[in-house]
């Protein structure tokens, strides 16, 4: 039988481990910001959408708006892939789905 102040310590224990999926849900979010701003036609940080091709790809592409959009919408679907699976024994019904895709 388990004591009170064992199962507190094993509480304190479980909270103390950290998972990095918080931090690479908030960055694949961020960048799905990125690619919606520049989905209106800002070129942020570059002065034209020719030397921000250049600058991030190394070619010049043309930054459509259904790309970008869809690129977006990719990253924050990876975002939430990863929050989901980060909370697997907690997630309900959605958490047990993700879980039975084909996806590692």
């Amino acid at each position: 039988m388990t004591t009170i102040r064992e199962a507190a310590v094993e509480v304190r224990t479980k909270r103390r481990k950290r998972s990095p999926a918080h931090p690479i849900a908030a960055v694949l979010f961020v960048d799905g910001l990125i690619h919606l701003c520049w989905a209106t036609g800002l070129t942020w940080p570059a002065g034209d959408a020719r030397s921000l091709s250049l600058a991030l790809l190394g070619i010049d592409v043309p930054f459509s708006p259904a790309l970008l959009l869809t690129l977006a919408a990719t990253l924050w679907a990876g975002a939430a892939v990863v929050l989901v699976r980060a909370r697997r024994e907690r997630a309900g019904l959605i958490g047990h789905l993700a879980q039975a895709c084909p996806w590692p």
